[in-house]
Formats: C-alpha cells, structure tokens, sequence
C-alpha cells in the first residue's frame, strides 16, 4: 500500500500547500487577535502574490526576478513607512528588512514548485527557509501587536 504512493508528488504538494497556508494563517491571526492593525493582514496576504509570481515565472527569466525584487523592495518601503508612523523608525528598518527576506523567500520557493525538475533537496531547503521567514516576521509583528 505504501509502495504505491508516489511520495514525491505527495512532497511537493505538502510544502506547497504549506508555503500557500502560512502568509494566510499569519493574515487570519492578525485579522481575528488584532483588528486595529488589519492593515498588516492585508501585507501578509500580499506576500502570497510573491509566491504565485515565482510559480508563474520562468528560472530563466531574470527580467522576472529583478522586478520582483524591486517590487518587493518597494512593497517593503510602503510597509516599513506605514510600521514607522506606528511603532518607530528604528523598528521599521528592521521591519522592511524582514519583510522583504519574506517576499523574497516566497518567490524563490514558487520558482522552486514551479521547476519541471523539482530537487527535493532545493524544496526542502525553501521549505525551511520560508517558515524561518514567516516565523520570524510574526514574531516580529506580534511583539507588538499583542
């Protein structure tokens, strides 16, 4: 029974739908605990748009790759400016930094699903690598949140 089932495919999916859940768990969190700060919720839902992005592209396409780093830099400054007004300038750099190693995290691990040739060992080094990131981001948030 277990021979018949290719883990493979098994894998990619668990740390698929692992990569998809987190950024929505921290958003529901943050939506239902702390109503007044919503607008965080709305950022850790738009992470996820890094990680469809990296499904979409190509691992070629470095055009691709440079306009989500941008953009996630700029996402990034729009986010650190609003965590500013809020909770300080020095909280906001390490913030932005945060949350761009998220952005960034996601993306790679949506060209990692993407491959027609899915290393396992790549994918597993995201997986580690994205909940390390989405760890520390609500750690972060939480800090002063709750």
């Amino acid at each position: 029974m277990l021979y018949s089932v290719d883990w493979n495919k098994v894998f990619i999916r668990v740390v698929g739908t692992v990569f998809v859940l987190l950024p929505a768990f921290l958003a529901l969190f943050i939506f239902l605990w702390s109503p007044k700060n919503t607008i965080y919720s709305f950022f850790a839902i738009l992470a996820e748009t890094s990680l469809v992005a990296g499904i979409i592209a190509n691992e070629e396409d470095t055009q691709m790759h440079s306009l989500m780093t941008i953009m996630g830099f700029f996402v990034s400054l729009i986010l650190s400016t609003i965590f500013a007004w809020h909770f300080g300038f020095v909280n906001s750099l390490v913030n932005f930094l945060i949350y761009w190693w998220v952005w960034l995290s996601l993306y790679s691990a949506g060209i990692n699903i993407s491959l027609k040739y899915v290393d396992q060992n790549k994918l597993f080094a995201s997986l580690m690598i994205v909940v390390g990131s989405i760890g520390t981001l609500s750690w972060y948030w939480f800090g002063f949140f709750f």
